[in-house]
């Protein structure tokens, strides 16, 4: 039988298990105070991993359209858009909230549809296990600091943290296929030739 991917709950009692807290059953309704502490740093530590932006939750040139009022409001779960290089002179775009500001012209309006690359907060059921396995690693290592401090403990999860993300970056790399050919500087090199 195959393993399946680790659930929010499954993680949640890692971290709980780094602190040598008793598992619990659920993570809805009525927590207690050290669950509702792992469930929480559980996601906080996801939303700062995937803020970070990787091949699995950004898409490229996703195109962005105005309002009626001319405003681009991001699609739910997005947590930046940066334009997509060489395609705009007139404007320079950045996140503000939950809109695009156009910082060269000091206005949150716009006249055309605006090409972005999108990074995506997942929900946690979205995430493949290698990000699942990072985030929850370095979670528990933050909550046994938080709780025990131990020197010991700390070391270990903190090995085990390294790990997960030299797992997690290798496979995001192999995953987005990445060569100094698909490089902007070195497409537009070879393009002159």
């Amino acid at each position: 039988m195959p393993l399946a991917l680790t659930t929010k709950l499954q993680a949640t009692n890692a971290l709980l298990a780094a602190v040598r807290q008793a598992p619990v059953q659920t993570i809805a309704g009525d927590l207690g105070a050290d669950t509702a502490m792992a469930v929480a740093l559980l996601e906080d530590r996801s939303r700062a991993v995937q803020s970070a932006g990787w091949h699995w939750n950004t898409v490229p040139k996703l195109t962005l359209s105005p309002n009626t009022s001319g405003e681009i409001v991001l699609p739910e779960g997005v947590v930046s858009a940066d334009p997509v290089p060489g395609e705009y002179t007139d404007i320079d775009v950045t996140v503000r909230g939950e809109k695009l500001f156009d910082k060269k012209n000091a206005t949150y309006t716009f006249t055309k549809d605006v090409k972005v690359t999108a990074t995506y907060l997942l929900d946690w059921t979205e995430l493949p296990e290698q990000a699942r396995s990072y985030i929850f690693h370095s979670a528990a290592r933050r909550f046994q600091d938080r709780l025990l401090g131990s020197r010991e403990d700390h070391f270990y999860q903190q090995q085990d943290e390294a790990e997960a993300l030299a797992i997690l970056k290798l496979w995001d790399s192999e995953q987005a296929d990445n060569s100094i050919f698909q490089a902007d500087v070195t497409l537009n090199s070879l393009l002159r030739y």
